[in-house]
């Protein structure tokens, strides 16, 4: 299958997996598509630039083997392998833009907008992550605009408290989230090495500040994500989270201030700048009368606490100290 899909042209490509005819209602059948998706994964991370030359036939494709194929663009660029990022990315785009993306029903089946949402997420993500093997500058208003509209039509669908970490980082939502970070990250440091004091874009500091209003974006998945990144956001625009501390910890939206602060304690260090700032309004003090501790978020609420008494910010013997709490 692999060898004769390599002897095809993309036109014939697509036409071989909409005329494709196994069953998805029988396992056998599943295994067969499920089979399919897994060769044409392949044939991408193999050979990303044979087929980036001409992407629209595929917009004509199952969302499965859509999703089949941003996998292995990913699993390209994680090995090395280069290709036309504008290309990829008009492709992402020219998927999620009809309104029937958006409206299809996937109810008595596995969510494959969720799926190809999540995908393109972690395209950007990976091509954003890491300086010495990021997409160039160029590609970069791109992947803005399709990063907008996703934070803009990327439903919630985060329905339990229960391991926060997991679940908003497999969720099309998180996934966004995290992407728009990273990006605004690599746009970060390419404006600080231009000596660009003005470091978080513009479009996407308001995405982020409009969110701050739980009525316009009730996600879990937002508020942990504010308390995981809260370092990476402090780097993008101190003022902005300093004057916005109180509106990403929501004292009195319990349920946004325990996601918001689970996130937080899920991130990684303790900085001193951040400590002292959550400690002064209060948040230290509420998460140490909070009932909503897993094992793990209490263990590294402990971890914090001692950092700070190293620190001789909780000193034993001070009635103001957290460990009098």
């Amino acid at each position: 299958a692999a060898t004769q899909m390599a002897m095809m042209t993309n036109e014939q490509l697509a036409r071989h997996l909409r005329q494709f005819k196994g069953d998805g209602e029988s396992l056998q059948g599943r295994a067969s598509r499920e089979g399919l998706s897994s060769t044409v994964r392949k044939a991408v991370a193999d050979n990303p630039r044979r087929f980036v030359d001409d992407l629209r036939p595929f917009l004509r494709v199952e969302p499965e083997y859509q999703e089949s194929i941003l996998e292995g663009f990913s699993d390209a660029w994680k090995a090395k392998h280069d290709f036309d990022w504008q290309a990829v990315l008009r492709f992402c785009s020219e998927i999620v833009t009809p309104a029937g993306f958006w409206s299809r029903d996937y109810a008595n089946a596995r969510n494959l907008r969720e799926s190809i949402v999540a995908e393109i997420a972690g395209l950007i993500e990976d091509g954003t992550r890491d300086d010495s093997h990021a997409f160039g500058a160029a590609v970069l208003p791109q992947a803005e605009e399709l990063l907008i509209q996703l934070l803009q039509k990327t439903p919630y669908v985060l329905v339990t408290e229960d391991d926060l970490w997991m679940q908003v980082h497999n969720s099309a939502k998180g996934r966004v989230l995290v992407a728009a970070i990273n990006y605004s990250l690599r746009c970060a440091r390419l404006k600080k090495a231009a000596n660009d004091k003005d470091r978080w874009p513009k479009r996407m500091k308001d995405a982020f500040t409009a969110r701050l209003n739980r009525s316009r974006d009730d996600s879990l998945e937002f508020s942990f994500i504010l308390g995981e990144y809260l370092a990476n956001l402090y780097y993008l625009d101190q003022q902005w989270v300093e004057s916005n501390i109180n509106r990403m910890f929501p004292k009195a939206n319990e349920k946004h201030w325990v996601a918001a602060f689970t996130g937080y304690l899920a991130g990684r260090g303790v900085y001193d700048a951040l400590y002292d700032l959550l400690r002064k309004n209060g948040h230290y003090a509420k998460a140490l009368a909070a009932s909503f501790m897993t094992p793990r978020s209490r263990e590294r609420l402990v971890d914090h606490l001692c950092v700070g008494y190293l620190g001789g910010k909780e000193p034993m013997d001070d009635a103001g100290s957290l460990f009098s709490t």
